[in-house]
């Protein structure tokens, strides 16, 4: 058996812990009094919109990577799920790379919800049939689950409120790449750098249509076999790439985020390069676009009844 109390003594609070053997423990805590429930501001708070469950774990584990984990500014640390400029988009951002998850079952609703109470909401809605309720309180965002379950997360003042993105229009290359082979070649790159290195080559060969991957990290020197790639047409039926090739050191680990986890077996990448004013070199810009439709358990189907369309735009830079 194992008896405890607690007790004040000069400011500190503390729990005093005794075995029947005989072992003792003792843990400073947090004043139990600053502690309060958040049952009133529940019963207070009024019901925004149903979503369902499994589309929206599914939004938000594929937006997980690109939060800004350790980023020194805390609006990057917090998922936000966008209306009026950008109704329907949850965007997750580090600051170097960025995920935009757009799907009609999202528009016109709205919430955010902050690393720290991420996975536990990942959770809840793993166990949550059918639809939720989001209610919204004061200082609370609630979900209620078909099962009358509830999880609630406090609200952060500090969220990145600004919806903001380029228009596909002006990207220079829209490239289709064979998302097992590229996903393939960049493991094996990654396995062959070393453990604090990130930097690789990527380099287009407009001749050959293909990409090449090199490593240089000064002990050895590696290129990846050529990965064919496939020209896609604008539109209208003329071709978006420039008659020319290009290469731009990139982060390798930004440059997998944004392939991993795709769920077309294709990917489109498209590439666009802007002159920064304090930089000798164009600054590359990536992004990647996969359009798929989750049905309600949260699975990539083809277009059927009951099933809702979905787009995510992930996106980084060349610099580091």
């Amino acid at each position: 058996t194992v008896r405890f109390e607690t007790v004040e003594e000069e400011g500190k609070f503390i729990v005093r812990y005794q075995a029947s053997n005989g072992a003792k423990s003792e843990r400073t805590t947090r004043n139990p009094k600053s502690l309060s429930t958040c049952d009133q501001e529940l019963q207070k708070a009024e019901e925004a919109y149903t979503i369902s469950a499994k589309v929206l774990q599914k939004a938000l584990v594929l937006s997980k990577p690109f939060m800004g984990k350790d980023a020194p500014q805390e609006k990057f640390r917090s998922i936000r799920l966008h209306t009026d400029l950008g109704d329907g988009h949850l965007c997750a951002s580090d600051g170097q790379k960025a995920s935009f998850f757009w799907s009609e079952a999202f528009q016109g609703k709205a919430f955010s919800v902050h690393q720290l109470h991420l996975d536990n909401l990942i959770g809840f809605l793993a166990k949550s049939p059918g639809e939720i309720q989001v209610l919204f309180g004061a200082q609370f965002t609630f979900a209620r689950n078909m099962k009358g379950q509830v999880f609630g997360w406090p609200k952060y003042a500090n969220v990145d409120g600004i919806f903001s993105t380029y228009p596909l229009d002006v990207d220079y290359f829209v490239l289709g790449v064979d998302r097992q082979q590229l996903y393939g070649t960049l493991q094996y790159l990654k396995k062959e750098l070393e453990s604090n290195y990130e930097k690789v080559r990527i380099v287009y060969s407009h001749e050959q249509c293909s990409l090449e991957f090199v490593i240089a990290d000064g002990s050895s020197k590696i290129k990846s076999p050529p990965t064919a790639v496939r020209l896609k047409p604008k539109p209208d039926g003329e071709v978006w790439a420039l008659p020319e090739s290009w290469s731009f050191d990139i982060s390798l680990d930004h440059l997998m985020a944004l392939v991993k986890d795709s769920l077309s077996p294709e990917v489109e990448l498209r590439v666009w390069w802007c002159q920064v004013a304090e930089a000798r070199k164009p600054t590359g810009v990536f992004r990647t676009i996969d359009e798929f439709r989750l049905d309600s358990n949260g699975e990539s189907v083809p277009d059927s009844e009951g099933s809702v369309l979905c787009r995510v735009i992930r996106f980084m830079s060349s610099r580091m």
